[in-house]
Protein backbone atom coordinates (compact mmCIF):
# COMPACT_ATOMS: atom_id res chain seq x y z
CA UNK A 1 0.00 0.00 0.00
CA UNK A 2 1.26 3.17 -0.78
CA UNK A 3 0.46 6.84 1.39
CA UNK A 4 0.35 9.90 -0.13
CA UNK A 5 -1.58 13.02 -0.03
CA UNK A 6 -4.14 14.71 -2.60
CA UNK A 7 -1.63 16.84 -4.01
CA UNK A 8 0.54 14.34 -4.16
CA UNK A 9 -2.06 11.90 -6.09
CA UNK A 10 -3.49 15.05 -8.47
CA UNK A 11 0.24 15.49 -9.34
CA UNK A 12 0.89 11.95 -9.54
CA UNK A 13 -1.61 10.85 -11.49
CA UNK A 14 -3.54 13.51 -12.83
CA UNK A 15 -7.28 12.98 -11.98
CA UNK A 16 -9.76 14.81 -14.85
CA UNK A 17 -12.46 17.16 -14.22
CA UNK A 18 -15.95 15.64 -13.96
CA UNK A 19 -17.50 16.90 -17.07
CA UNK A 20 -20.76 15.53 -16.19
CA UNK A 21 -21.41 17.22 -12.70
CA UNK A 22 -19.91 20.52 -12.36
CA UNK A 23 -20.50 20.83 -8.62
CA UNK A 24 -18.99 17.23 -8.40
CA UNK A 25 -17.30 16.30 -4.89
CA UNK A 26 -13.24 16.02 -4.36
CA UNK A 27 -12.56 19.46 -5.75
CA UNK A 28 -14.86 18.92 -9.11
CA UNK A 29 -12.88 15.14 -9.62
CA UNK A 30 -15.17 12.60 -8.47
CA UNK A 31 -18.22 11.08 -10.35
CA UNK A 32 -21.28 9.07 -8.64
CA UNK A 33 -21.89 5.72 -7.99
CA UNK A 34 -24.99 5.73 -10.52
CA UNK A 35 -26.69 7.09 -13.60
CA UNK A 36 -25.18 8.63 -16.36
CA UNK A 37 -21.76 9.39 -14.31
CA UNK A 38 -21.39 5.66 -13.57
CA UNK A 39 -22.26 4.80 -16.70
CA UNK A 40 -19.14 7.06 -18.19
CA UNK A 41 -16.81 5.34 -15.52
CA UNK A 42 -17.84 1.51 -16.79
CA UNK A 43 -17.04 3.22 -20.30
CA UNK A 44 -13.77 4.14 -19.42
CA UNK A 45 -13.22 1.24 -17.08
CA UNK A 46 -13.97 -1.26 -20.16
CA UNK A 47 -11.33 0.14 -22.23
CA UNK A 48 -8.35 1.26 -19.35
CA UNK A 49 -9.61 -0.42 -16.01
CA UNK A 50 -5.88 1.42 -14.81
CA UNK A 51 -7.36 4.81 -14.60
CA UNK A 52 -10.12 4.25 -12.62
CA UNK A 53 -9.68 4.65 -8.72
CA UNK A 54 -13.06 4.04 -6.20
CA UNK A 55 -13.18 6.75 -3.06
CA UNK A 56 -14.00 4.35 -0.22
CA UNK A 57 -15.30 5.26 3.04
CA UNK A 58 -14.32 3.00 6.37
CA UNK A 59 -14.20 3.57 9.62
CA UNK A 60 -14.30 7.28 9.44
CA UNK A 61 -11.29 7.41 6.77
CA UNK A 62 -11.12 7.98 3.39
CA UNK A 63 -9.34 5.96 0.73
CA UNK A 64 -8.58 5.99 -3.04
CA UNK A 65 -8.01 2.54 -4.39
CA UNK A 66 -7.12 1.66 -7.96
CA UNK A 67 -9.92 -0.22 -9.88
CA UNK A 68 -14.00 -0.32 -9.73
CA UNK A 69 -15.34 -1.35 -6.44
CA UNK A 70 -18.87 -1.95 -4.88
CA UNK A 71 -18.48 -1.81 -1.20
CA UNK A 72 -18.04 0.86 0.76
CA UNK A 73 -18.14 2.88 -2.01
CA UNK A 74 -18.42 6.74 -2.08
CA UNK A 75 -17.62 7.61 -5.73
CA UNK A 76 -14.91 7.32 -8.43
CA UNK A 77 -12.04 8.89 -9.75
CA UNK A 78 -10.84 8.95 -13.65
CA UNK A 79 -7.09 9.36 -13.87
CA UNK A 80 -4.81 10.38 -16.79
CA UNK A 81 -2.37 8.43 -15.93
CA UNK A 82 -2.87 5.08 -14.84
CA UNK A 83 -2.39 3.07 -11.51
CA UNK A 84 0.58 1.81 -10.36
CA UNK A 85 0.09 0.45 -7.11
CA UNK A 86 -2.99 -1.34 -5.79
CA UNK A 87 -4.24 0.70 -2.91
CA UNK A 88 -3.38 3.49 -2.42
CA UNK A 89 -4.55 5.90 1.00
CA UNK A 90 -4.79 9.68 0.63
CA UNK A 91 -4.92 11.53 3.24
CA UNK A 92 -6.12 15.33 3.18
CA UNK A 93 -8.43 16.44 5.78
CA UNK A 94 -9.99 19.40 3.86
CA UNK A 95 -11.23 16.53 1.30
CA UNK A 96 -11.71 14.23 4.06
CA UNK A 97 -13.97 16.83 5.71
CA UNK A 98 -15.87 17.03 2.23
CA UNK A 99 -16.46 13.57 1.86
CA UNK A 100 -17.86 13.09 5.54
CA UNK A 101 -19.98 15.84 4.88
CA UNK A 102 -21.58 14.82 1.41
CA UNK A 103 -21.87 10.82 3.15
CA UNK A 104 -24.37 12.19 5.76
CA UNK A 105 -26.23 14.36 3.67
CA UNK A 106 -26.71 11.32 1.80
CA UNK A 107 -27.53 9.69 4.94
CA UNK A 108 -30.22 11.88 5.75
CA UNK A 109 -31.93 11.97 2.03
CA UNK A 110 -31.92 8.26 2.38
CA UNK A 111 -34.01 9.02 5.94
CA UNK A 112 -36.05 11.24 4.46
CA UNK A 113 -37.14 9.05 0.99
CA UNK A 114 -38.09 6.09 3.96
CA UNK A 115 -40.11 8.55 5.59
CA UNK A 116 -41.75 9.67 2.10
CA UNK A 117 -42.51 6.14 1.28
CA UNK A 118 -44.52 5.21 4.61
CA UNK A 119 -46.05 8.64 5.01
CA UNK A 120 -47.92 9.20 2.24
CA UNK A 121 -48.93 12.43 3.57
CA UNK A 122 -45.41 13.58 4.12
CA UNK A 123 -44.70 12.85 0.72
CA UNK A 124 -47.76 14.72 -1.11
CA UNK A 125 -46.71 17.76 1.08
CA UNK A 126 -42.68 17.24 0.18
CA UNK A 127 -43.49 16.93 -3.29
CA UNK A 128 -45.82 20.05 -3.44
CA UNK A 129 -42.62 21.91 -1.75
CA UNK A 130 -40.16 20.55 -4.39
CA UNK A 131 -42.63 21.15 -7.94
CA UNK A 132 -43.77 24.78 -6.20
CA UNK A 133 -43.47 27.45 -9.16
CA UNK A 134 -41.49 25.04 -11.64
CA UNK A 135 -42.66 24.68 -14.99
CA UNK A 136 -43.71 20.98 -16.46
CA UNK A 137 -40.98 20.93 -18.06
CA UNK A 138 -39.00 21.48 -15.14
CA UNK A 139 -40.89 18.96 -13.42
CA UNK A 140 -41.07 16.73 -16.21
CA UNK A 141 -36.97 17.02 -16.32
CA UNK A 142 -36.70 16.48 -12.50
CA UNK A 143 -38.32 13.04 -13.04
CA UNK A 144 -36.53 11.37 -15.73
CA UNK A 145 -33.43 12.25 -13.64
CA UNK A 146 -34.51 10.98 -10.50
CA UNK A 147 -35.25 7.52 -12.39
CA UNK A 148 -32.59 7.66 -15.15
CA UNK A 149 -30.74 4.74 -13.08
Amino acid sequence: MKEINWDQFVEQYKPIQNHIDEYASMGGYMFETFGAEFDYVLQVYNVNPDRVWTVLADSGNVDIASGLHHVNRLGYIITELPADDDFVNVIDEDYVEEITIDHKRSAVLDDMIDTCLTDSGYMSALLRELIDGKSDDEIEKMYSDAFEY
